[in-house]
Parts: structure tokens; sequence; C-alpha cells
């Protein structure tokens, strides 16, 4: 898992942007990063989204189970 810090969104409730780049990088379909990464048998599981962190601040979370073939690539 790789969690990066971001500043707290609540203001901008009414767009979520968060979700939107959550949805770019967790998608599964065709041409997709997970997508690419199970083809080559690297990657067995791919999520991303928020994740709670304090007052004005939370996380940004992605998170992969790799194949025992990804674990000796360097993910």
């Amino acid at each position: 898992m790789i969690e990066f810090p971001i500043p707290d969104l609540h203001d901008y409730y009414y767009c979520d942007p968060i979700l939107y780049v959550s949805h770019l990088i967790g998608h599964e379909g065709g041409g997709s990063l997970f997508a690419h990464l199970k083809s080559k048998g690297w990657c067995n599981t791919l999520t991303a989204g928020p994740t709670a962190g304090a007052k004005g601040y939370s996380f940004f979370a992605v998170r992969m189970v790799l194949s025992s073939q990804g674990e000796g690539t360097g993910l």
C-alpha cells in the first residue's frame, strides 16, 4: 500500500475530485493500470481511494495485492 497525504477537500464536496481520481486509478477495464499489471501476471487486485486523516488533511491510498511473480518485480 502506498499512501499520499492530501489536503482536506471537504469544501469541494459538490464535485468530489478525489473520487474522480480514485476511479481513474482504480478502474479495472481495458487499458487501465490494473489491466496492464494483470496482463503481465504481476497484480491480482488494485484499489484506490481516500482514507481518513485528521482535521485539515487526509490520505489517498493505492493498494495492490501482488502475485508471486509480481513480488519479485519491485512494485
